[in-house]
């Protein structure tokens, strides 16, 4: 489920953790980037709760008013919006209760109430499309929950201000997952809206992504040395001090990641890469690390080093 770009973030975190280690020991910095993977899988957990907790709180608000509604002979609103497909479907999947169980977070409600009720409230005012979706006595359209879910996450959870201080209290590494964690759930539910459900065979972290994670990593851990050298001799005006080691480790993942994994295209490294920079590094870090790239690809495919297939070609 984590986006392959999100995925070359992670270890680069780890790789930058790793050269500045005094001790240099790829099990543990393998160890170290598996607990990354797992506070992107916190903070997912985190928000879905979120949105858990907000949703059920349908239910004492309907609670409420019942008795007031049906004084005046009103139709009173039903709890549909906490038994909303998507939610429960994910609730349900038992990936997603393991990681809750180990976390200690099972049967666990860690938004404040008084927060998930205002989120709701916000929700339920600001959303017309609700007051039709909570009356209906039939099985709503998954389509619409979907709709509705995207919203809620989108316009009302994502847009308060108090959010970040509430997920920073919970988890030290909110800030470094919290675009990718929102993006990922406004996807899932945007696919909702088109029929599909990406929440029954959820996981965190595919096996094809964790294999590529562990190799990239160690190979560029490996081979980071040489990378140096090989930046160092296509850049003799800069002063070795002035490069910076973010910019050092991008450069040699990218590399890695350009020699080793043959059904990824070159261009598609090179623009994961340069983007990683931007976020990463300096401001003048782009520059470098596309200009140095540049060059060394150049060389390697003079070299017949690089070796693409299948996917790789394009």
């Amino acid at each position: 489920m984590i986006s392959r770009h999100h995925l070359r973030a992670k270890i680069l975190q780890a790789l930058y953790a790793y050269e500045q280690s005094e001790v240099k020991n790829l099990e543990i910095g393998w160890s170290n980037l598996k607990d990354l993977l797992d506070d992107f899988g916190r903070n997912y957990a985190l928000m879905v709760m979120a949105l858990r907790d907000t949703s059920e709180m349908c239910i004492d608000y309907s609670h409420e008013l019942a008795n007031k509604l049906l004084s005046e002979n009103r139709i009173f609103e039903n709890d549909n919006f906490s038994r909303n497909y998507f939610i429960e479907t994910l609730n349900q999947n038992d990936e997603f209760q393991r990681f809750l169980k180990k976390q200690r977070w099972a049967n666990t409600t860690l938004i404040e109430p008084a927060v998930a009720r205002r989120w709701f409230l916000a929700f339920r005012e600001q959303t017309p499309e609700y007051a039709d979706y909570s009356n209906i006595s039939t099985d709503p359209a998954r389509a619409k929950e979907a709709e509705l879910l995207f919203y809620l996450l989108m316009n009302i959870i994502v847009q308060d201000e108090q959010l970040d201080p509430i997920m920073e209290d919970l988890s030290i590494s909110w800030q470094a997952d919290k675009d990718e964690v929102v993006n990922t759930l406004a996807k899932q539910f945007q696919k909702g809206v088109e029929g599909r459900n990406d929440f029954k065979n959820f996981t965190f972290v595919k096996a094809d992504d964790l294999a590529f994670a562990k190799r990239l990593f160690e190979a560029t851990a490996i081979n980071l040395t040489r990378f140096v050298q090989d930046v160092k001799s296509v850049t003799p005006n800069w002063d070795p001090e002035r490069i910076g080691t973010v910019d050092l480790m991008i450069i040699a993942q990218c590399l890695e990641e350009i020699l080793t994994f043959e059904d990824i295209p070159v261009r598609v490294s090179l623009n994961e890469y340069i983007e990683l920079s931007k976020h990463y590094g300096t401001p003048k870090s782009k520059d470098f690390v596309n200009g140095v790239l540049d060059r060394l690809v150049k060389r390697y495919t003079e070299e017949n080093k690089i070796v693409k297939t299948g996917r790789g070609l394009v």
